[in-house]
């Protein structure tokens, strides 16, 4: 019987977020400021197209069309801050290290939990509210080897946990008969997948692990291996 795990990338894999690439960029730029991750991380409140998921973006799922929309946030977010004059500047750099696998950190746990639950035969899928090039980011990273595809919404024009997301990784493997989905998140993640009869486990979260929407949780990949093991 073929199955399918379906495991998020930022926060339950590997983690790079915007707010610390902004202020990374503009520390290189300009040593002396003192503006913070905070600082971007209110900027940007709500700007992202995952803050909005019930909105559909079909028309940004074009690569030169998604990151004209983002660049367009980012470079708001330094003018904002006095930087009108290097804003493009910022932001291109911006592109080339958040697009750089060699960037991001890939938890310790990642690799021996995704390989335990391939090893159990599970055909695994990284579905991410992300950006374009998600899966070249996946193609330098450990863990890679184990991964059959990757999907993120930047390319679907929908972001978790909008139920068009989960009805098109669902077609996107419709030879399965069983599904899991592993994540951090408890709204985009858990429900999300829950709602569309995919049971989930949260991981790492465990701020949410009494939540009504919380079968399971783990506290990190190898122990969400574990409960694969066990429970599907």
């Amino acid at each position: 019987m073929r199955k399918v795990a379906f495991i998020d990338f930022h926060g339950t894999i590997a983690y790079k977020s915007y707010s610390d690439t902004l202020q990374q960029v503009l520390t290189e730029a300009h040593p002396g400021h003192l503006y913070t991750q905070g600082t971007f991380r209110d900027l940007l409140d709500g700007s992202y197209l995952w803050d909005n998921p019930h909105i559909a973006h079909p028309e940004l799922n074009r690569p030169e069309k998604w990151w004209s929309y983002m660049e367009g946030k980012l470079k708001d977010a330094y003018i904002e801050l006095g930087y009108k004059k290097d804003a493009k500047k910022l932001t291109k750099r911006f592109k080339e290290l958040y697009t750089d696998p060699k960037e991001y950190l890939v938890y310790d746990d990642a690799v021996e939990g995704i390989k335990k639950i391939r090893e159990m035969g599970w055909i695994i899928f990284i579905v991410s509210n992300h950006m374009p090039e998600l899966k070249k980011v996946v193609k330098g990273l450990p863990f890679n080897k184990y991964i059959r595809d990757v999907i993120s919404s930047a390319n679907i024009g929908y972001e978790k946990p909008n139920p068009k997301f989960y009805e098109f990784v669902k077609n996107r493997t419709w030879y399965t008969k069983r599904n899991i989905m592993i994540g951090d998140n408890i709204l985009a993640d858990i429900q999300g997948a829950t709602e569309a009869g995919i049971p989930a486990i949260l991981v790492r979260n465990s701020l949410f692990k009494d939540n009504e929407n919380c079968q399971y949780f783990a506290k990190d990949m190898v122990e969400a291996a574990k409960i694969v093991e066990k429970n599907f």
